[in-house]
């Protein structure tokens, strides 16, 4: 039904989201319940600084409390977050620079 050279038929916001997602599961693990939902709120595409993709980002959770947790001491666990989501980004875009909001 798609062309050989498409794989999925899903926007690239939604396939970011997702990876991030997917990133905030598995450095979280059981910590934070599988309804963590991400909303692209910013995508910049930055020709000048060698075709990079500024993503900005809004981590929702079921509860307060699991705030904490995503974030870690001192931005810890975000930052990982961040890092894990952005190589998976790369291998599907080429490029990327990710930017978090709360």
């Amino acid at each position: 039904l798609f062309p050989t050279d498409e794989f999925t038929d899903k926007s690239e916001r939604f396939l970011v989201s997702e990876l991030i997602r997917e990133a905030i599961i598995h450095c979280c693990g059981q910590e934070v319940p599988y309804a963590t939902a991400v909303l692209v709120r910013a995508w910049e595409d930055e020709q000048a600084e060698g075709g990079k993709i500024r993503i900005a980002a809004d981590i929702m959770l079921e509860r307060e409390g699991q705030k904490a947790i995503v974030i870690g001491k001192q931005g810890s666990m975000l930052k990982k977050i961040g890092t894990e989501a952005r190589t998976e980004i790369e291998a599907i875009s080429g490029s990327c620079s990710g930017v978090f909001g709360s």
